[in-house]
């Protein structure tokens, strides 16, 4: 039969934007003690792949860990793999991104370790047909993916023991099946039942294959202890190199000895997890349902289970609509940055070009345009860490572009891809995007000076694990147990994740019915309250909040102004009443403010009396940090965290003051003074290790009492002004 080999893929990778505490915890836990005990078992060999965040970081703060790497390196024990530098989900790029991102990853380990790198990581598994062209044309020979997207283009689990030759247009690759079953038993089962099955795929091949996350060796939830503390690695290698029959190879290695079995073409997958995430709930309901059904009707199970596929990944892109906001921005820069390349007709570009590339690159970063256990689309540092890098390179663009400090630019675009255009305001202080089809809302405003888009916020929306999150409320009360000096709740579920980490977060589950965005006009009853307005159990009068707005737009006097206007509704008692809502955003070329006016008519033949408001979402990040708080009427508030909630009258000013960043918002409502309700929008998600609150932004709502006769009007003017700290 002759030998079993064995190629062992690791891939390491931290998100743009992580915090460097969890690249240090990473570096620590994993990283590190990983290549320790790999240099003592010279026998072992692994095709490794760090992202490209990842090397920087390495290079700057850990030379231990490249000398280790470089010493295995040369001596044939690591084989270093390519993929998108910043790992990008390469199938939704344009396609100078996909090759460039490749190329730049190539560049650098040729740089730093003299080495042509043959194949790459894809990132998440995402796989795409027509992937196999640029690939190629990136200079890469092989990648690998799962085994079930082998099984779900016709081939038998028994025709997975080698590789297979793929192409797109002519452009061939070569592509690996990874095993499902190394993936959940590395480090998880015991070393020998991994080696037994080894020895019984032997009949179906003679390759298996794990490619999986470095992260598992010491990062996940309990496996510190289980791989280092308790041996599982080195009792691995050691049974392993003990073993004559099985072999641990490289990639490269096993291609140049042995031919491709054949050639495959392989449907749009991921991996299953994956593939159920990017599922709405309902849908991902049924999808798991028929999963369990199939997994308890015994051997029927393993033949007709890779036939039964979730979602797509870019479906990611209709269930959030905060994913698709950083995606199309992403591709309106690159768009941009094409159309310059193509001007300059030059061997040689300009440094800013270059430099405008490699920030879109890095905003490119898939971690923050998804969610499941892993995605960072619900963590609003990640978030910020994309918009970071793709408004600086739209600073480099424009300041390169412009030719004096003070200028404005707008244009109707289809910004976000929904079929209807949106106002797109652009000066050296402020990138603001006005959504006239829903809401007459700005969707997005981007402190450009600080490089942060001050509606970084997230829409609370169901997930289907909140049902689990339920279903544990009211099985068990929340039995307590004490665990490291903390507080941590039991949750029983039919995932791994098995723990609460605080309480109530059952509390948390209220649905938006709309985009949490700023400029959101409310019309209420004058009963409502702060409780009934923040958990959606209020009754909204109007037809504004989604409704669409008439525009109009004109320059005047160093400023352009920006009307909207809606002929609505409210709905009072018995009566439909006629409403018209005006309202004008005045953004000046040279300074960082805002001005809003609005008016309101009363149309109709009968009074309104009832309670307005204008929502506005802010994310500064950090919503129970000491150094980012509110000020009213120029006193800091006790307890006045940007998470805290609470009400005030007779409010004439109102500031958030962020002193991480070095700048503060400062609302005006010397016109007319307001009622200000304050709360924040946290949701209940999911992680890898556990249910957890996460705060998303904070609802500031300036509210007034209105009372009008037919053919009155009200009128109210404010201002908003960021300014840096000094």
């Amino acid at each position: 039969m002759g030998k079993q080999y064995l190629i062992l893929g690791i891939h390491n990778h931290q998100p743009i934007g992580n915090f460097d505490f969890v690249f240090w915890d990473c570096y620590q836990k994993a990283y590190l003690p990983f290549l320790e005990i790999l240099k003592e078992h010279p026998r072992i060999k692994i095709s490794l792949h760090y992202s490209g965040v990842l090397w920087d970081w390495l290079f700057k703060n850990c030379p231990p860990a490249i000398e280790l790497i470089n010493e295995m390196v040369e001596k044939g024990q690591i084989e270093l793999m390519s993929g998108g530098f910043y790992e990008p989900i390469l199938a939704i790029l344009p396609d100078a991104d996909k090759i460039g991102q490749i190329q730049k990853l190539n560049s650098f380990l040729f740089n730093h370790f003299s080495i042509k790198a043959r194949g790459m990581w894809l990132a998440e598994r995402v796989w795409e047909p027509h992937l196999a062209k640029y690939i190629h044309e990136a200079g890469i020979e092989y990648l690998a993916v799962d085994d079930l997207h082998f099984i779900a283009a016709g081939l038998q689990k028994e025709d997975l023991g080698g590789y297979y030759l793929t192409e797109e247009q002519g452009k061939m690759i070569k592509i690996f099946p990874g095993s499902k079953y190394l993936r959940y038993s590395i480090p998880f089962k015991e070393p020998q039942d991994t080696i037994d099955y080894l020895l019984k795929e032997k009949s179906k091949g003679n390759l298996t294959l794990m490619a999986d996350d470095g992260e598992k060796f010491g990062v996940w939830p309990g496996t510190y202890k289980l791989t280092y503390e308790q041996g599982w690695l080195k009792g691995f290698f050691t049974l392993v190199e003990k073993n004559e029959d099985i072999e641990v190879v490289t990639f490269s290695e096993y291609i140049d000895k042995f031919p491709p079995l054949g050639r495959v073409y392989l449907p749009t997958a991921s991996y299953s997890e994956m593939e159920g995430w990017s599922l709405p709930p309902k849908a991902a309901e049924r999808y798991h349902s028929l999963q369990n059904l199939i997994d308890s009707s015994g051997e029927y199970a393993e033949n007709s289970k890779p036939f039964v596929k979730g979602g797509f990944w870019r479906n990611f892109l209709r269930k959030y609509p905060e994913s698709n906001n950083l995606y199309q921005k992403m591709l309106w820069i690159s768009n941009q940055i094409q159309k310059y390349y193509k001007k300059e007709k030059k061997e040689t570009s300009s440094q800013w070009l270059e430099e405008a590339r490699d920030e879109l690159w890095k905003g490119q970063c898939n971690d923050s345009y998804w969610h499941g256990l892993f995605g960072g689309l619900y963590l609003p540092h990640l978030r910020h860490g994309i918009y970071q890098h793709l408004i600086q390179a739209e600073n480099i663009i424009d300041n390169n572009t412009h030719t004096s400090k003070e200028w404005i630019d707008y244009f109707f675009e289809d910004i976000d891809s929904d079929g209807e255009k949106e106002i797109v305001i652009k000066t050296s202080y402020f990138s603001c995007y006005i959504d006239i089809n829903k809401g007459g809302v700005i969707q997005e405003l981007d402190y450009r000076p600080k490089l942060i888009n001050l509606v970084n916020s997230l829409t609370r929306r169901q997930e289907l694990y909140h049902k689990q999150l339920q279903a544990k409320v009211r099985e068990e009360n929340k039995e307590v147990e004490e665990k490291s000096g903390q507080n941590v709740y039991k949750v029983k579920s039919i995932h791994d994740i098995s723990v609460c980490k605080e309480k109530d977060l059952s509390d948390l589950l209220n649905y938006d019915h709309y985009d949490r965005n700023c400029l959101i006009d409310h019309f209420l009853p004058l009963s409502t309250t702060l409780k009934e307005f923040s958990h959606l159990q209020h009754k909204e009068l109007g037809d504004f909040i989604a409704g669409s707005y008439q525009e109009k737009v004109r320059s005047e006097k160093g400023a352009l102004h920006v009307t909207l206007s809606r002929d609505g509704f409210l709905g009072i008692g018995k009566n439909h009443l006629p409403v018209r809502l005006e309202k004008k955003v005045i953004i000046p070329t040279a300074k960082s403010a805002l001005q809003f006016q609005y008016r309101i008519v009363n149309r109709g033949k009968v009074p309104i009396h009832c309670k307005f408001g204008v929502e506005f979402n802010i994310n500064l990040l950090g919503g129970n940090c000491q150094d980012r708080y509110y000020k009213i009427n120029n006193k800091k508030l006790k307890n006045g965290h940007l998470a805290s909630q609470g009400m005030a009258d007779k409010v004439e000013k109102l500031q958030l003051i962020d002193e991480a960043t070095g700048f503060s918002i400062s609302f005006f409502f010397q016109d007319k003074l307001i009622n200000l309700w304050r709360f924040p929008i946290e949701t209940a998600s999911n992680s890898e290790s556990g249910f957890e609150k996460v705060y998303q932004s904070s609802v500031l709502f300036p509210n007034w009492e209105i009372n009008l006769n037919p053919s009155m009007s009200w009128n109210c003017d404010f201002h908003l002004n960021v300014e840096d700290l000094l």
